[in-house]
């Protein structure tokens, strides 16, 4: 089953007290809520929920940039409910996506002060996509694009603080990589990645005749199902 990406949403904390929430609609048949964040210091979520269950936490770098992850999230408008440290800064980027797997893939971190961040990571299956979270200590003046066949799904910016996530696809188990166009000042950037698959199709979906799934097949020529111990030669 392939993934197929729906509703997005950017948005930002204000910075006071130890939490924020926002509403974020999650459609019928979502396999996986993805919420990437960049904080400061304080900023850094210690717990988050969607629809008062809880969320895991798949990439953490350096407790500046993360990836925290559901499946088979609720569908409809629910709160995502972020806790943090006193007075911290968090601006957060979301994603849903159906024919997605509930089991994370291989995850990837980096940090640096370079111009133009670039991070590889290695996939352990295929076909899929790669998520990319980015955050840095920004300069009011800095921006930042994203480089080859990456989509950019969520943007968010404050200053001292900054948010790209964006996702890619990928065939085959060679490197991925997922980099940005920039000049970092000096500031640090943290990136943290993270392999999603298709969901597995179930064996009822897989044994077919002549395209049709068996057990939607009620007769062939008249006989039951049952009583068919040759198709085409196959048994």
């Amino acid at each position: 089953m392939a993934i197929a990406f729906g509703n997005t949403a950017a948005g930002t904390g204000n910075a006071s007290g130890t939490s924020d929430s926002t509403s974020f609609t999650v459609t019928a048949g979502s396999t996986l809520l993805i919420v990437g964040v960049a904080s400061d210091a304080l900023g850094f979520p210690t717990a988050m929920s969607y629809n008062s269950v809880a969320m895991t936490k798949s990439v953490d770098v350096s407790s500046r940039v993360a990836i925290w992850t559901q499946a088979n999230p609720a569908s409809g408008a629910h709160t995502l409910s972020i806790s943090h440290g006193n007075n911290g800064q968090v601006d957060w980027g979301i994603i849903e996506a159906s024919g997605a797997s509930t089991t994370i893939g291989a995850t990837a971190t980096a940090s640096n002060t370079t111009d133009n961040p670039s991070t590889n990571i290695t996939p352990n299956n295929t076909p899929g996509v790669i998520i990319s979270v980015i955050g840095d200590q920004r300069q009011n003046n800095n921006s930042r694009t994203t480089n080859g066949g990456q989509t950019e799904y969520a943007i968010q910016g404050n200053p001292g603080n900054w948010l790209n996530c964006s996702r890619k696809a990928y065939t085959g188990v060679s490197a991925v990589n997922m980099a940005y166009t920039s000049s970092a000042g000096g500031n640090t950037w943290w990136h943290g990645l993270m392999e999603i698959n298709e969901a597995a199709v179930g064996p009822a979906n897989i044994k077919n005749i002549n395209g049709l799934v068996t057990a939607s097949v009620k007769d062939f020529n008249g006989l039951a199902t049952a009583s068919v111990k040759n198709i085409n030669g196959l048994a």
